[in-house]
């Protein structure tokens, strides 16, 4: 499904970001990405979907070499795809229920659809009673996952989430692992970008170690071994 091959990503100034990223993910895989803070892991999440390019080396994303592709095929390509940002990036002003349909209503679904699919997804994360409040009033726990259900709401085949428990507790941060996990089981792929250790150690799965830009080691979690 992703194939990064021989990837760096270098600034302006020269900072490099990557270097010599090698990875591949296969459909339906579980995969966290870990490391330090700075080590590259949400560069690696934004050449996946198309938030930034490889300076060098190839991106395959769904079968397309992401630097052949068309500026207008962009749109139609993150059909596919889901995204949980780590500063959440949630209307505020606007409803939990209004946050999730408006990727919808970007798509062109029809309001029917909108209303039995947001409404269902917000059933799926846990809030169903609070759909019609306000995000902004919403606690850190509940806006995280107003966000994953606006990035899982149109059903897409690969999940990207960038620290999507990093200022939970750990009672929430575990409920969002359930819900990604749930998800996981019915056959979308899942990518987390995280610096929590704890989190990974509790998981199963496929973990990549990034670090200064580089892939420092790579790991199945079940054999218990993160170091």
């Amino acid at each position: 499904m992703i194939q990064l091959s021989n990837v760096d990503k270098v600034y302006s100034g020269g900072r490099w970001a990557l270097k010599d990223i090698n990875l591949h993910i296969k459909k339906g895989e579980f995969i966290f990405i870990t490391g330090p803070s700075g080590a590259g892991k949400t560069t690696i999440l934004k050449l996946i979907y198309l938030g930034d390019k490889a300076s060098i080396g190839e991106v395959i994303l769904f079968g397309k070499n992401l630097a052949k592709l068309k500026k207008g095929s962009i749109p139609y390509l993150r059909r596919n795809m889901g995204i949980i940002f780590q500063d959440f990036k949630l209307l505020l002003d606007k409803s939990a229920y209004d946050n999730v349909a408006f990727a919808l209503r970007i798509l062109g679904f029809k309001k029917g659809d909108i209303r039995s699919r947001v409404l269902d997804t917000l059933k799926l994360v846990g809030l169903g009673k609070k759909s019609g409040e306000i995000a902004g009033g919403l606690s850190g726990g509940e806006q995280q996952r107003v966000c994953i259900a606006r990035a899982v709401v149109n059903e897409p085949a690969l999940i990207l989430a960038d620290e999507p428990t990093g200022n939970l507790d750990e009672g929430n941060a575990n409920h969002v692992m359930e819900i990604l996990r749930s998800l996981n089981s019915k056959g979308t792929t899942v990518v987390v970008a995280t610096h929590n250790r704890a989190l990974v150690e509790r998981s199963d799965g496929r973990n990549i170690f990034i670090d200064g830009g580089k892939i420092t080691k790579e790991c199945l979690l079940r054999e218990g071994n993160v170091s």
